[in-house]
């Protein structure tokens, strides 16, 4: 990903090595009125901000140690600076996981991945950060290290403190431990790709999405792409659909064949097995994008097919190269957009998602281009609630400025 020019920076960097030492950071910052930005593996360093670098950058990188693994238990707690890979791989060795699947796990962290709430394709059957997350440590502006939630699953004290937390983008506290449930690691897994011509896709994929969903079916992703993505990754021109199994073998192949006895004919039908499917979604959480504006959308689930289709239709007419995918099973679309026409395609699929009621927000830009186009889109109307929050929680306003909803 590239790092130039996205801002976000600080004048002075530091590496703790300890909570307390990022507790007694944050203290003196705040003591000094000086402005805070956490940094993991850099891979949200796009996502937000609209003011060029802050006096210290707070590196996580030295925190990135597994604290305690209990597979019997099936949590693990690791520091924030973990990155996404280490833990899995760590799981793995006792046959669990963490279902989160975000973009660049070997450079995700943990901190990061849980602060913005992120998620993938997998969404739809896992959720996410805030659904695995069981206990944070997390230093405030007063120098003190605040634990919410617990180590065991059941322990459900401090669990709105979690909810709080997770997703505020670091505005409200500096994560520096968390507590993960885990989940046993798939016995068989398939994925069946069913891919459409153009003008059959805007025809046959709702009806056979909504006859799927109303079925014993239980699908681990919907993930639909438009074209540019279909042809990047299949090799195939048109809309795919992406629809992955996880169970016992004989349990998938049930699922399977409902597919195949289901697909609208206009479909081409390709199936992937075990080792297959894990290659195929590592290769797409490592997807880049040179030079491309990320773009995330809320909506409500089926209107992301919509969505795809919009983004297709508004490359017409403009020097703009998008790809895009979204999960129907989830609602949350990406959008990756190059080239001269970008902020006036950003202005129209923004005031398009926003008029159905969903959201269109930067999740990577560069810092010119998040100043120009903005952040966040239409201020919501709870925003007083969440500014209520930050003035309780970091008066003064010096962690991460301008990197929340609504440039908190």
């Amino acid at each position: 990903m590239q790092q130039q020019t996205l801002g976000n920076e600080g004048r002075q960097r530091v590496s703790p090595t300890t909570p307390e030492e990022v507790a007694d950071i944050i203290k003196r910052a705040n003591d000094r009125n000086e402005t805070v930005i956490p940094v993991g593996g850099g891979t949200k360093q796009g996502f937000g901000g609209e003011g060029d670098e802050a006096d210290i950058l707070l590196s996580m990188e030295n925190l990135n140690q597994v604290i305690e693994y209990s597979p019997g238990d099936m949590t693990m707690t690791v520091q924030a600076g973990t990155t996404m890979e280490k833990i899995n791989e760590t799981a793995r060795a006792e046959q669990q996981m963490v279902p989160l699947d975000p973009s660049y796990p070997s450079q995700a962290t943990i901190g990061g991945v849980v602060a913005a709430n992120d998620s993938g394709p997998k969404r739809m059957a896992y959720g996410s950060a805030r659904d695995h997350v069981i206990g944070l440590r997390v230093a405030d502006p007063n120098g003190e290290i605040l634990r919410s939630g617990g180590k065991v699953v059941k322990n459900v004290a401090g669990y709105d403190m979690n909810k709080l937390l997770v997703g505020s983008m670091g505005t409200l506290g500096m994560i520096t431990e968390v507590t993960l449930k885990l989940r046993p690691y798939p016995k068989y897994t398939s994925m069946c790709v069913l891919t459409f011509p153009d003008e059959a896709a805007t025809r046959d994929v709702k009806p056979f999405l909504s006859k799927l969903l109303d079925t014993h079916l239980e699908p681990i992703t919907l993930e639909y792409m438009e074209p540019n993505m279909s042809e990047r990754l299949f090799h195939k021109r048109g809309y795919s659909l992406a629809i992955t199994f996880e169970d016992v073998k004989k349990a998938v192949d049930v699922q399977e064949k409902w597919v195949r006895e289901h697909m609208p004919n206009t479909a081409e039908l390709t199936v992937y097995h075990d080792n297959e499917v894990e290659e195929f979604w590592r290769t797409f959480a490592d997807l880049t994008f040179a030079e491309a504006v990320h773009i995330k959308i809320g909506s409500k689930n089926m209107q992301v097919l919509d969505h795809i289709h919009h983004c297709k239709r508004l490359q017409e007419g403009r020097d703009v190269h998008v790809f895009a995918h979204g999960g129907a099973g989830h609602g949350i679309s990406r959008v990756y957009a190059s080239g001269d026409g970008v902020q006036s395609f950003v202005e129209d699929l923004r005031l398009r998602c926003e008029q159905s009621k969903g959201y269109a927000i930067l999740t990577h830009a560069p810092f010119e281009v998040r100043t120009s186009i903005g952040v966040w889109g239409a201020t919501p109307g709870y925003f007083s609630i969440l500014t209520g929050i930050k003035e309780q929680l970091d008066p003064k306003g010096i962690l991460n400025p301008n990197r929340f909803v609504g440039g908190i």
